[in-house]
């Protein structure tokens, strides 16, 4: 993980070395994980209660998978959520850290493609080792070059802590480098 400083959240801002550390990350595992919080503990709770309403909501309303939430794996769900508060809050949305490394990696423009959280319920079994998108390309489209930048970013932001209880989700170092 790389720790992001008090003064960095404060100032919404990344120091040099901080950035360097995320970039190597990410250009070597294809992931990195933030330590610090980039998101502030209030909107991380206001999330939780409101995305629980959500699921309840929809579970009740549907049998089985619908437009808004889909059973991804057994007792494991992805809900798309609305764009409304709390989750459109500058805070998570357009929070300046996140962007900042958002920005570094695939440019100044930046859209929000999916807005959705996955929920596993109690008792849910452990899921089999996937990518949450596929490739761009099968095979590299220029001769003798095994990575290209890439086109989009998944940013996960766990709305309680995490414990093995809760089976966290786990990535394989390298796996996401090309997806």
């Amino acid at each position: 993980a790389v720790s992001i400083s008090d003064a960095e959240l404060r100032s919404g801002r990344l120091h040099m070395q901080t950035l360097l550390d995320v970039l190597v990350r990410i250009e070597m595992c294809g992931l990195v994980e933030l330590d610090g919080s980039v998101v502030p503990a209030d909107l991380l709770s206001e999330l939780a209660e409101t995305q629980q309403a959500l699921l309840e909501s929809q579970r009740k309303q549907s049998s089985g998978d619908s437009k808004v939430a889909v059973e991804r794996w057994e007792r494991r769900f992805e809900l798309q959520v609305p764009l409304a508060s709390p989750f459109t809050d500058d805070r998570l949305a357009a929070n300046p850290i996140l962007l900042e490394v958002v920005r570094l990696m695939l440019g100044p423009r930046v859209e929000i493609d999916t807005f959705s959280h996955v929920t596993a319920l109690p008792g849910a079994p452990d899921q089999p080792w996937h990518r949450d998108v596929d490739a761009l390309f099968k095979e590299s489209p220029v001769i003798g070059v095994d990575h290209l930048p890439p086109v989009g970013l998944v940013a996960v932001v766990p709305l309680v802590d995490i414990s093995e209880e809760l089976g966290p989700t786990e990535f394989l170092a390298g796996s996401h480098v090309s997806a």
